[in-house]
């Protein structure tokens, strides 16, 4: 699987042309996030690798679902595997949305200066801090949908092995775009600092 590193050279995947089709919504939270951040990370980005860290890791994790995932569905008869497939594209979409927001702006960390923060290898920028902070819980919660199904692929897989017939699918139903209610939940949440908390706003600080 590529590293983080690799992802920032992927000539497949266009990250700059994933980042600009974002819908309005996603804009928009990337938007409070630096206008919540940006002093701060400027004035102390280190401060911020925690955070970024921790945004990186749900989304290794959520991409390590995704292919195996990807690796079992020829496991399942066509009628079966058919929601899967769905399910899978809609979620390496959201992965493709979530990871722009980081790798858009990253570079290899052997490309050198100017650096703000190199993280597992690659340098992130203010914009790629900021939205690493605001897109946490997304990417948390990416990666618990990952979790759930594959869980459930498995689950299918052994019931077709053994002749059985489960329940119609309890796949999610799927958006192709964040609803604004939603983003308007986070963006309160990431203006209040929940995320960073008080250790991580003291140290740049400010007063939680």
């Amino acid at each position: 699987m590529s590293s983080w590193t690799d992802l920032t050279r992927e000539p497949m995947i266009a990250w700059n042309t994933i980042k600009a089709s974002w819908s309005a919504g996603w804009k928009a939270l990337e938007a409070n996030a630096l206008a919540s951040y940006e002093a701060m990370i400027v004035r102390d980005p280190e401060a911020f690798r925690p955070s970024v860290e921790a945004f990186l890791t749900e989304m290794q994790a959520a991409r390590e679902n995704l292919t195996r995932i990807a690796a079992k569905l020829g496991q399942l008869p066509d009628d079966e595997r058919r929601p899967f497939e769905k399910q899978l594209a809609y979620l390496l979409d959201r992965w493709r949305t979530l990871a722009a927001g980081v790798l858009a702006d990253a570079k290899p960390s052997v490309q050198g200066p100017p650096v703000v923060l190199i993280v597992v290898g690659v340098i992130v920028g203010v914009a790629a801090i900021a939205w690493a902070v605001a897109a946490y819980q997304y990417a948390v919660n990416l990666r618990e949908q990952t979790a759930l199904t594959e869980k459930e692929l498995d689950a299918r897989i052994l019931a077709s092995r053994e002749g059985r017939q489960l329940p119609a699918t309890t796949l999610p139903p799927q958006s192709s775009g964040m609803g604004m209610t939603g983003w308007l939940m986070l963006a309160g949440v990431v203006a209040a600092g929940v995320f960073l908390g008080p250790k991580l706003l003291e140290q740049v600080g400010v007063k939680a």
